[in-house]
């Protein structure tokens, strides 16, 4: 195959995926939704668990973190580090090396860019 026909190939492949991802986003909040509305019901009515097509569905009161943004999370982290004793410019050098001591290697590769 020429170059031609594999982007246009590509082109194809990039609409089908919008697509589907489209539909499963829908499919994802309706499902988010129907969840809700269970566990309102079961909440109203008391119950802590249902049996429906041979599954057991058991209401659970679950803890959950919210997300940080970047900005927050630097903060949070600049602060707990000047309470430990790092400041100023010592603080921001050990920040910005347990971030990179988080991601991976650098490695370089090629891509195409429209």
């Amino acid at each position: 195959m020429d170059t031609g026909s594999i982007l246009y190939e590509v082109e194809g492949i990039d609409k089908e995926l919008a697509r589907l991802r489209k539909d499963v986003r829908e499919l994802n909040n309706r499902k988010k939704d129907l969840l809700t509305q269970a566990v309102n019901n079961m909440k109203d009515s008391g119950d802590t668990q249902i049996f429906h097509r041979g599954k057991t569905y058991i209401l659970e009161e679950r803890s959950r973190h919210a997300r940080k943004n970047d900005k927050k999370k630097r903060e949070d982290t600049l602060t707990i580090l000047n309470d430990e004793g790092f400041h100023g410019n010592e603080a921001d050098e050990v920040y910005v090396k347990l971030t990179d001591a988080l991601r991976g290697p650098e490695t370089f590769i090629y891509t195409l860019k429209q």
